[in-house]
């Protein structure tokens, strides 16, 4: 995984509900201490009890939000922001915005950040794309 030759000292958590893609995982970095797999899907109001104690200084996605209905992706991101450390990232490496996405961002740009944070919370692509 290049984040972790990038970073040797950061711990990554992946994610996914899929077994076949749960099981790759395993068997590519279900040996490495800084890693922790975790089955929870996105979908689920609950998922993020299924992740490990404390909070992440980024979050990546990639290829999972676009299946997600609006209500759903909101939620998303709401769990999202209470789990990012104040001033770190969340990136969105989906192919695809999902129906509303442009919208969906607009008011995601215009959230208020975080208490003590000047502007909004989190500045994106431009209107209307997920970069």
């Amino acid at each position: 995984m290049r984040l972790l030759r990038r970073f040797p000292d950061a711990e990554a958590t992946l994610v996914d509900v899929d077994p076949a893609l749960l099981a790759i995982a395993e068997g590519v970095l279900g040996g490495d201490a800084r890693v922790r797999i975790v089955r929870a899907d996105l979908a689920d109001p609950a998922w993020a009890r299924a992740l490990p104690a404390g909070d992440y200084d980024a979050v990546l996605t990639a290829n999972s939000l676009h299946w997600l209905e609006e209500p759903v992706l909101r939620r998303g991101y709401a769990h999202l922001a209470g789990l990012i450390r104040a001033g770190r990232v969340a990136c969105n490496a989906d192919p695809m915005a999902p129906d509303g996405g442009g919208q969906l961002i607009e008011a995601l740009g215009r959230a208020p950040g975080p208490p003590g944070a000047a502007g909004p919370a989190r500045r994106g692509p431009q209107s209307g794309s997920l970069g």
